[in-house]
């Protein structure tokens, strides 16, 4: 019996056994609930020190067997895939209206500009780090490693280590010709800046947040206080949250089973869709195949959806309950992604690693404190999402306009979902061509020019918009 324990399911057991210990300490520690710390990001972390102590693993006849960091990283991919299917799962759906009114439509054009700018600045601040650490040291640091500060910064661990997977995957290839040999240290950086991104949102971004409310900079509250279940994270005992409703009767098959079957569905057609793809593209590029696994399975997962509603069954998806499963893939994920960060190769990039995380954080806040003071009572709204979203993820973005808009007055939210799309042409060609085929067709010297050019780009929109007094309304001001 002991065979069909594979390291990849005792890892997850591993995550299962550290995650009450999270939700414990969020629970009786002020500080984590002071600053909003997720209990899976207090999980993770515990993991991680566990893992590089040795603790993490197996018993087997030839003793304990530690787990490997790349168990962690790979079971991280499929999470984060699974994540993405999720998302697609609701993105699908059939539409209900659009957005008429000028103000949201002004939030998404700022929301919109001001974040594919970050990706200027994330990549403006990382690539000299890394010169300069390396002219002034002697140090022959991985130079590749700077742009994961940009994918785990605006996509989060998972992604960046996607993206980094690509990069190793193909440096291995002897029938493709590279600019250079990009080394494994980038898998470990990929999680590292993802991790110290999540850390970012919650101790930086809270305080901001509080900031706000005592100012009263806030459109929807001039102050709140925060009820206890969202401080400890535990919900009182007497809580009837609904989690999700029923579409299919109990005695005939539950609910949950007919949406993560959804979910493998999706799964299957994505992977039979990347061995295709594979198939089909030029050697040198065809690791975007199953590297960019993740977004084939959103758009197979719309795909699905879209065939669903055409059937007219569409009433049986709870999107709910689709977001509460995503909520399990994103807990999982940011624990698997932190137990994959190895401190043997982290240490050796702890200075350029700290220094850019710094600068990273200052840059970003001007970039969008600066821009969101023009649009008046709401700029600050929009501020905390995308300083969120460009250091945690959407769902960090979430708990910080929580603190300023706990009733959910706010249309910024829905705003950010609208800039997701609004984004897909001018990010697109940079996530599918430019950084995944890093080291084989592009240089970290060409990214550099294109984070120039992108920032440069949007930081002239953005003063146009501004001198035709589109950001407070033009006339309507």
């Amino acid at each position: 019996m002991e065979q069909l324990l594979s390291p990849y399911l005792i890892a997850l057991f591993w995550v299962s056994i550290l995650m009450p210990i999270g939700i414990f300490l969020r629970y009786r520690l002020k500080i984590l609930q002071k600053y909003l710390v997720p209990s899976s990001l207090v999980t993770g972390l515990i993991g991680m020190v566990l893992m590089n102590l040795g603790v993490i693993g197996y018993a087997s006849p030839d003793g304990w067997v530690p787990i490997e960091h790349g168990t962690f990283a790979l079971l991280t991919t499929l999470i984060f895939t699974a994540n993405f299917i999720l998302i697609g799962i609701n993105a699908g759906k059939p539409a209900e209206g659009s957005a008429k009114s000028k103000e949201m439509t002004r939030g998404v054009a700022w929301l919109s500009i001001t974040f594919v700018g970050a990706y200027g600045v994330l990549i403006m601040t990382a690539i000299p780090v890394i010169w300069a650490y390396n002219a002034l040291s002697g140090a022959d640091l991985e130079t590749a490693t700077a742009v994961n500060l940009l994918q785990g910064f605006t996509g989060g661990p998972a992604q960046a280590l996607t993206i980094s997977q690509i990069w190793v995957d193909n440096a291995v290839r002897t029938d493709i010709q590279h600019l250079w040999n990009i080394s494994p240290d980038v898998l470990v950086m990929a999680v590292s800046y993802g991790a110290a991104g999540f850390l970012v949102a919650a101790f930086v971004g809270v305080p901001l947040a509080n900031y706000g409310l005592r100012k009263g900079l806030t459109a929807h509250t001039a102050g709140s206080k925060l009820d206890r279940s969202f401080l400890s994270g535990i919900m009182s005992q007497d809580s009837m949250q609904p989690v999700g409703r029923h579409s299919l009767h109990p005695a005939n098959m539950d609910t949950i089973t007919f949406h993560i079957a959804l979910l493998g569905i999706a799964f299957f057609f994505t992977w039979c869709f990347c061995y295709g793809l594979k198939m089909l593209l030029p050697t040198d590029i065809s690791g975007i195949a199953f590297g960019l696994m993740f977004m084939w399975g959103m758009f197979c997962a719309i795909v699905l959806r879209k065939f669903i509603g055409a059937t007219g069954n569409d009433y049986l998806i709870d999107e709910q309950l689709v977001n509460r499963l995503n909520g399990v893939c994103v807990d999982y994920m940011m624990i698997t992604a932190l137990m994959a960060v190895e401190w043997a190769v982290l240490g050796k990039y702890i200075v350029p690693f700290v220094l850019s995380v710094a600068l990273a954080t200052f840059a970003l806040f001007l970039w969008f404190w600066n821009t969101s003071r023009w649009l008046g009572k709401s700029g600050l709204e929009r501020f905390l999402v995308n300083f969120a979203a460009c250091t945690g993820t959407l769902a960090s973005s979430i708990l910080l306009m929580r603190i300023v808009d706990p009733k959910g007055e706010s249309l910024v939210l829905a705003e950010a979902g609208f800039s997701q799309f609004a984004m897909i042409l001018p990010v697109a060609p940079l996530a599918l061509f430019i950084i995944p085929l890093l080291g084989v067709s592009t240089t970290v010297s060409v990214v550099f020019y294109i984070g120039i050019f992108i920032f440069t780009v949007c930081s002239a929109l953005m003063l146009l918009l501004k001198k035709l007094g589109y950001w407070q309304g033009g006339h309507e001001a």
